[in-house]
């Protein structure tokens, strides 16, 4: 066995890691604290507010990301008014969604990274598109779809403490910026891991492990390997998967392979499954199908009954399941639209 093919793009890893530490120690510290009361000082918009909130609380790739934000959110809610606490749940959701198709804390696009041996830019360069859908239609539903009478929150009495807005959420915004200036995230995460502990003095190795999701770690070493694998042996694969019709460029092989792709991240509902199938097939059948799987993937996962975030967002703010899955249905339509119009250039 070629050794190199267990340990090419390893070095990903560091970067996983690095992030899994990092976000841990700004959680358990509360670093983006004063970055939410200068939103809510400055910003008079009730709707702007609650989404700016819930979008930067969910920049953090925590499992049930959700948890987090409507956590925060919980603090600003009205109690009495259950329908103005209502529209918090899908303006959290869809606040706090739209990161795993461009933030490099996302194993969404770790794992393209790290498995495909793509640059962030180009990962964005394959999401970009369905990204703006997500977003025009994110802005569309938010601002017009929900009043702004119908939106109350408890206004913050805490005070705004500049040295602590400059020390914890910006150097995150930083190393953020020198990945997308094409600085190796293997170097930029486990750096920006080393200066949170260091100045919230986390020197507890059995805590430090603990933020750090190890099967994750696992799962995308295998992604790994296997990526190496289906690059290096291309063309065996290929004619295993013409034996049984299993080609993209074949309508049987086509709609079996996209109702798999979709049955199998609305069945498991994770991320970071969803990510690893998403690179396994682009990896088999090639980069031009990849905003295609990305597209499927995503969807998948976000309409999943197995996705614990619509779950939390009705527990806290008791939005109806009904309301989740019209408003994520629509936008799911958008995203696969686009990822079949990105196939378009292939059979013209």
């Amino acid at each position: 066995m070629n050794i190199s093919l267990l340990i090419k793009n390893q070095e990903y890893l560091f970067y996983l890691i690095g992030v899994f530490i990092a976000v841990g120690v700004i959680k358990d510290h509360n670093l983006f604290n004063d970055l939410y009361v200068l939103i809510q000082k400055k910003i008079k918009s009730k709707k702007i507010i609650v989404a700016l909130i819930s979008a930067i609380s969910g920049v953090l790739p925590v499992p049930g990301r959700v948890t987090v934000s409507a956590g925060i959110l919980d603090t600003i809610a009205p109690t009495k008014n259950k329908k103005a606490r209502a529209k918090f749940g899908i303006i959290d959701y869809l606040a706090t969604h739209h990161y795993y198709l461009w933030s490099p804390l996302e194993k969404t696009i770790i794992m393209p990274i790290a498995a495909l041996g793509l640059s962030y830019w180009q990962v964005i360069s394959y999401t970009w598109a369905l990204l703006l859908v997500s977003l025009t239609y994110i802005f569309w539903y938010i601002f017009t779809q929900i009043k702004e009478d119908e939106i109350e929150i408890k206004t913050s009495k805490e005070k705004f403490n500049l040295k602590r807005f400059l020390s914890g959420p910006i150097p995150l915004l930083l190393g953020i910026i020198a990945m997308i200036l094409k600085i190796q995230p293997y170097f930029v995460f486990p750096a920006l891991a080393l200066y949170y502990l260091f100045i919230t003095k986390t020197k507890s190795f059995q805590k430090i492990f603990k933020y750090i999701n190890w099967k994750l770690v696992f799962i995308l070493a295998i992604v790994i390997i296997l990526s190496n694998f289906a690059k290096v042996y291309t063309d065996q694969i290929m004619d295993f998967l013409k034996n049984y019709n299993l080609e993209m460029n074949s309508v049987f092989g086509f709609i079996v392979i996209s109702l798999s792709a979709l049955g199998s991240s609305l069945l498991l509902g994770s991320s970071s499954r969803y990510a690893g199938i998403m690179v396994l097939l682009t990896a088999i059948y090639g980069l031009p199908y990849f905003t295609y799987f990305i597209a499927l993937e995503f969807s998948g996962y976000l309409l999943s009954p197995m996705h614990k975030c619509n779950t939390i967002g009705k527990m806290y703010f008791n939005t109806p399941l009904k309301t989740y899955f019209l408003v994520i249905g629509k936008w799911t339509i958008l995203l696969i639209g686009v990822g079949f119009l990105s196939l378009l250039p292939l059979f013209l």
